[in-house]
């Protein structure tokens, strides 16, 4: 504990986050005495992927115990810091905790990722290589995905086997793209090609009644399945006939009428009749058989068998014939609906007898078990993202470290302003500048609200920007003057100030800030009244020409000799006019040389600084407690900062964020007080001090006012009734 320091930052005491220790730290430090406790994510210009991976709960806002989880779990997962201190985007495996579980499933996923790249024997990764995952997963062999294609398979008759598979029972496209096969594609095949074997030996078990025609026994199945329902349907008719008592002899199709012009009805007909003459004989001629459907195909078969019959075939043959098929159609029948059925059962044997699809299987399940690492390379891009982004975001939340760091921008600074030969650091974008100011007006700050844009046409750009004042003066900035600003990113932006939050800006500004508003209240009060007057004069002047023009003209003038100036501009008018106001400004001179006969100078001046500490002393002290209570942490609460401590911005931290930059060969720095936890209590006694300070100052001023006024009231009061 007696290492960690804190630091006076804006008079609140902030933790120094400098070093390995302060990390570990971090997550015991009472949330009170964090920097700030919220803020929404788009308030910080880091890695939006690091930023949502602090945003746990995925509200649009960072709160400290995620802060807090994030680095806890950072700081399990290392042992050596020094990336983190850097800020590095480079991953080293010896940093990595192996003792932590988790830990060992990064380095695994680790070595996976750099063997897909092609470097297995490195010893660090980088961001870039581990968001690469185009090439980790190019490696189809250990992709994770439980997929093997066959060309990068080594061992022959797996990759055989595997093509085998691949066009006879099914397959499907891997990580990379390959078609290859994977454990259900392997299982399907097993079962298939094991049914497909079974069927087989059942046919050579049995192969004399099956094939009772040997190897032509399937062409003559073939060639009886066309004909069987036909002939059958013969003899069934020749029965039919031979029970009845009708002479059939020379029928064909009994019952059957025909109309040999339509072609409808003879279609009906030939599907009816029988292939030959039915007889009560029950014998089918093959030389009678003339139905044109059905004759070559009766004669096919017939003709065919390899003990071909006579050319009379009676229904006891046709029976028998039957029954010797029946075997093989009924072998057919349970053929397996596999396309293994056309590959050789030999080969299909030789698969399932050697060990192929048992090594198959290996390179699946290995190829699976990368799967889980594969998976961690999330986890590895989070935990190099916290790396390389940690150290900087705990010094802008943690505490403002980096806010008051003159030579980077802060998180939660978004550019700089170039306006009225200053630069004004204390810049954000912000969404809602109506509730900004709403807020933003109890900080006491100057603020100036800009409207930024950059591009032309379709690539154009808008922002808003609070801009906060902190010293110098505000006497030329007004609404509607433009400036550039410079984006953290590079960017130039043409600004424009569209509002204002008018406050004192320095102690300067603070005591002629009087002068200014009774200079302007003078000003306004003579332009009312010399238009008021001239409004006056100038209404007299045109009744009095309007008078003059309207008098009656006599009927026979004499014609004049010469022409005649109007009487409103003749020269005796002019002459009348010029002597009423030299006489009333003579008279005025007249009047004030009175008034103030008898009254010393010292009365007078007396009176007039009476006047402006009357009038004015309440503005200074106004201006000046405005002034010393400006509160740095109000303005970026009204941007959404959720913040602890109340950090006033002093004269000096003024000077830091609106500066007038200053000519080459002279460097401008800001130094800032660090304390111990030791000194933490006396500084604040120091502290307290100084306020006692400040606040009998402004009771003695107001004493000393009130003195003044008191002595001199005959005076002031005189005064007053002679000029109001």
């Amino acid at each position: 504990m007696s290492d960690i320091r804190f630091q006076r930052l804006g008079g609140s005491f902030q933790l120094l986050v400098e070093k390995p220790s302060d990390l570990t730290f971090i997550p015991d430090l009472n949330d009170a005495l964090w920097a700030m406790t919220s803020a929404r994510c788009g308030a910080f210009r880091s890695d939006p992927d690091f930023l949502a991976m602090l945003d746990s709960d995925k509200n649009g806002r960072i709160r400290v115990n995620e802060v807090k989880e994030a680095v806890r779990w950072m700081t399990s997962l290392l042992t050596d810091f020094d990336g983190v201190m850097k800020g590095a985007d480079t991953l080293r495996l010896n940093a990595v905790n192996r003792n932590n579980p988790e830990g060992r499933e990064i380095i695994r996923t680790i070595r996976v990722a750099l063997a897909n790249l092609g470097v297995p024997d490195a010893q660090e990764i980088t961001l870039a290589q581990i968001c690469d995952q185009k090439n980790i997963i190019a490696d189809a062999l250990q992709n994770g995905d439980g997929i093997i294609p066959p060309d990068p398979v080594q061992d022959p008759k797996s990759r055989d086997c595997i093509r085998l598979i691949m066009k006879f029972v099914s397959s499907r496209k891997d990580l990379s793209g390959v078609e290859g096969v994977g454990t259900e594609d392997l299982d399907a095949f097993l079962s298939q090609a094991q049914a497909v074997l079974d069927w087989r030996d059942a046919c050579e078990k049995d192969r004399g009644r099956i094939l009772p025609y040997g190897e032509k026994t399937d062409a003559v199945y073939a060639s009886f399945r066309k004909i069987e329902e036909k002939v059958s349907a013969f003899f069934r008719n020749c029965e039919a006939l031979a029970l009845s008592d009708a002479d059939g002899a020379a029928r064909t199709a009994p019952g059957i009428q025909v109309d040999p012009m339509d072609d409808s009805s003879v279609d009906a007909f030939l599907s009816r009749a029988p292939l030959a003459p039915v007889n009560r004989d029950r014998i089918l001629k093959l030389d009678e058989v003339r139905h044109p459907q059905w004759r070559e195909a009766v004669l096919a078969f017939f003709e065919g068998l390899p003990d071909n019959p006579e050319r009379e075939i009676n229904a006891d043959l046709w029976k028998k014939i039957c029954s010797t098929l029946a075997p093989y159609g009924a072998w057919i029948s349970a053929r397996p609906a596999s396309r293994l059925t056309e590959v050789d059962a030999s080969l299909l044997r030789s698969i399932l007898d050697s060990g192929t699809p048992g090594h198959i299987r290996t390179l699946i399940r290995r190829d699976t078990d990368v799967n889980k690492n594969l998976q961690n390379c999330s986890q590895v891009r989070k935990l190099i993202l916290f790396q390389k982004n940690m150290m900087r975001f705990l010094n802008n939340y943690v505490t403002l470290n980096e806010l008051f760091d003159d030579e980077t921008p802060s998180l939660i600074q978004s550019g700089r302003l170039v306006m009225d030969g200053r630069c004004f650091s204390l810049c954000m974008i912000v969404a809602d500048p109506a509730m900004h100011k709403k807020i933003a007006e109890a900080s006491n700050i100057c603020v100036m609200y800009l409207d930024a844009v950059t591009g032309v046409g379709p690539t154009e750009k808008k922002i808003k920007i609070a801009a906060a004042v902190t010293s110098g003066h505000m006497r030329h900035l007004f609404v509607g003057k433009s400036g550039l600003f410079y984006s953290a990113d590079g960017t130039l932006w043409d600004a424009t100030i569209f509002d204002f939050i008018q406050q004192p800006v320095s102690i300067r500004e603070a005591l002629v800030m009087p002068f200014y508003k009774f200079a302007d209240f003078l000003q306004k009060q003579a332009d009312k009244f010399f238009s008021a007057r001239s409004k006056q004069y100038e209404d007299t002047l045109a009744k009095d020409i309007q008078s003059k023009s309207a008098l009656p003209t006599p009927t026979a003038a004499p014609a004049p000799q010469q022409p005649q100036q109007p009487p409103a501009f003749s020269g005796s008018m002019v002459l009348m006019g010029g002597g009423v106001g030299i006489a009333a400004i003579g008279s005025a001179f007249a009047f004030m040389a009175k008034s103030i006969q008898g009254i010393s100078v010292g009365s007078v001046l007396a009176v007039f600084l009476g006047i402006l500490l009357i009038f004015g002393g309440p503005i200074i002290l106004i201006s000046l407690n405005k002034l010393f209570r400006r509160n740095l942490s109000i303005f970026f609460e009204a941007n959404g900062f959720a913040l602890n401590g109340q950090m006033r911005l002093s004269l000096r931290m003024g000077r830091f964020f609106t500066y007038t930059p200053r000519l080459p060969g002279r460097v401008k720095v800001f130094k800032r007080e660090i304390f111990s936890m030791e000194s933490v209590e006396a500084q604040r006694s120091k502290d307290m001090q100084k306020y006692w300070l400040y606040i009998l100052l402004a009771i003695f001023a107001v004493e000393c006012v009130v003195l003044f006024c008191w002595y001199n009231r005959d005076t002031i009061s005189h005064l007053w009734h002679q000029f109001f």
